[in-house]
């Protein structure tokens, strides 16, 4: 196997993913209210590490930066005694501001989550002040947490209080517990829906929670691949290293689609496995096959291996996602094993559903 289609892969990788536009997220709200562990919920903990998340008191001092090739959270420090109200406004006020007279449109907020913790039931001048006079309103949620230990009439008194003393819609109170999906799935879909267009895409690859869309558009790409390459033939003028970019391209994509950055994909895909997929299945020995017309024996094409292997890395990359949001390190989820009887069942499988 060449190394550089390998490396090509990763260059071309870390190219794409440079050019994203990533979305910005500020988390705020008071000491202990769950934003950390918020956003741990919804991004994953690669993202958000466990050391930050506060147990039994408040880990965020000052303003801490998470994020990666996709997405940027600014993590806040809690409102707290021996911090004034004035101050603590101020203090928010001021970042805010910084980041959004940069002349670095990526360095501006996009999104606002401002927690309130759901089982106190009580809101501050402080919150009210915040969410009224600093806060951007057209890109701000409020996320009541704790959602499965907050009382119905807790919930009620809540949500009255806000709709009297601000201007943020019903549509953008929203409850959530980190034991309950849907209130994730919810926010998920809420700020996708009120974040800037350009910026939908990455937020949307990132989130770890709605993972049966990403698999929707993980197969539109699948499908995608084959047709280029051809279900039912390929040209003889097509020669194997055409075929291998091809797939590189196919499985840089799906990593899109599933959040997953460039050193993500090296600890999931490393070289060993890269040149099984470079050097057997596509040089021609995985069927004992050689040559682009050796492809059409026995009805198999570039086109069905190439949706039979998009197949098995895109069911990969689901359960990859599912194990981070289970709380596991990327180091603790095994590398992508392929062999000769998995991809040739899964590309039987592909032209049989196509």
């Amino acid at each position: 196997m060449n190394s550089d289609y390998y490396k090509n892969f990763i260059k071309q990788l870390n190219e794409t993913l440079s050019s994203q536009k990533k979305p910005t997220i500020m988390i705020a709200g008071y000491v202990g209210c769950g934003k950390t562990t918020l956003a741990a919920n919804i991004l994953g903990k690669n993202i958000v590490p466990e050391e930050a998340i506060g147990h039994c008191e408040s880990t965020t001092k000052g303003f801490i930066d998470y994020g990666d090739d996709y997405i940027n959270i600014i993590d806040s420090q809690g409102f707290e005694p021996p911090m004034t109200q004035d101050h603590f406004l101020e203090f928010i006020k001021t970042h805010i501001k910084a980041k959004q007279l940069s002349n670095n449109i990526q360095d501006h907020v996009h999104l606002i989550w401002y927690c309130i913790e759901g089982p106190k039931a009580r809101i501050t001048p402080t919150d009210i002040d915040l969410i009224n006079k600093i806060l951007p309103k057209e890109s701000t949620i409020l996320v009541i947490t704790k959602m499965d230990i907050t009382k119905k009439e807790q919930k009620k008194a809540l949500t009255d209080k806000l709709l009297k003393s601000t201007e943020i819609p019903s549509s953008r109170i929203l409850y959530v517990s980190e034991e309950e999906k849907e209130s994730l799935e919810n926010l998920v879909k809420t700020s996708d829906s009120i974040l800037p267009q350009a910026y939908r895409a990455a937020f949307m690859s990132k989130q770890k929670v709605i993972l049966e869309e990403k698999q929707i558009q993980a197969s539109k790409c699948i499908r995608n691949y084959a047709i280029g390459l051809g279900i039912v033939g390929i040209a003889p003028f097509i020669d194997v290293p055409f075929i291998v970019g091809f797939q590189y391209k196919m499985i840089k994509d799906l990593a899109q689609i599933y959040g997953f950055n460039s050193e993500e994909i090296e600890e999931f895909i490393g070289y060993s496995t890269a040149a099984v997929i470079t050097g057997s299945a596509f040089g021609g020995s995985l069927l004992d096959l050689s040559g682009p017309i050796g492809w059409l024996v026995g009805g198999f094409s570039a086109g069905t291996i190439t949706g039979g292997l998009g197949m098995i890395v895109s069911d990969y990359f689901y359960r990859c996602s599912e194990a981070i949001m289970a709380g596991k390190d990327i180091k603790e989820i095994p590398k992508l094993k392929l062999t000769k009887d998995e991809l040739q069942s899964s590309a039987v499988k592909f032209k049989e559903s196509f």
